[in-house]
């Protein structure tokens, strides 16, 4: 299964996987979205050096999972207080940046925190919300609901 991490867009322009990469490797030039040939939906592996951190897919309507992951996330949230943004969120998603977190033997919040500029490129890029598994959602500055 692994953890997950989706940042939720809400823009018109969705920008693909060579844009990200360029802003990425802008930030850090050891940062590489390394694309992936003949995937169902775009997809890239994210790599900071010779370590591998995740495997990235951009999903879109109509490309047969994002409606599903839509509808997932809603229903996690669909008992809790406060949720009203980020249903907002996700009514109006464009784009969801799925992130397979792979911890490759490093400990999760040394992982995670490495992990911060390649979020921090997104919000830079893109308005919306980071959803991260078991934890809740994120806007640029702090968590906007939690998720028990």
């Amino acid at each position: 299964m692994g953890y997950y991490m989706r940042f939720l867009t809400t823009d018109k322009v969705v920008r693909g996987i060579p844009f990200l990469n360029r802003e990425l490797q802008k930030r850090n030039p050891k940062w590489e979205l390394e694309f992936v040939a003949n995937a169902k939906r775009p997809s890239a592996l994210l790599k900071y050096g010779s370590e591998l951190y995740g495997e990235f897919e951009v999903n879109l309507p109509g490309d047969g999972l994002f409606t599903e992951e839509i509808e997932e996330l809603g229903d996690f949230i669909s008992h809790l207080e406060k949720r009203d943004a980020v249903e907002k969120v996700l009514k109006d998603a464009t784009a969801i940046y799925a992130l397979r977190v792979l911890w490759q033997g490093r400990d999760s919040e040394a992982t995670l925190d490495t992990l911060q500029v390649f979020w921090e490129v997104l919000f830079s890029l893109h308005s919306g919300l980071l959803q991260a598994d078991d934890d809740g959602y994120y806007d640029a500055e702090k968590r906007v609901l939690a998720v028990p």
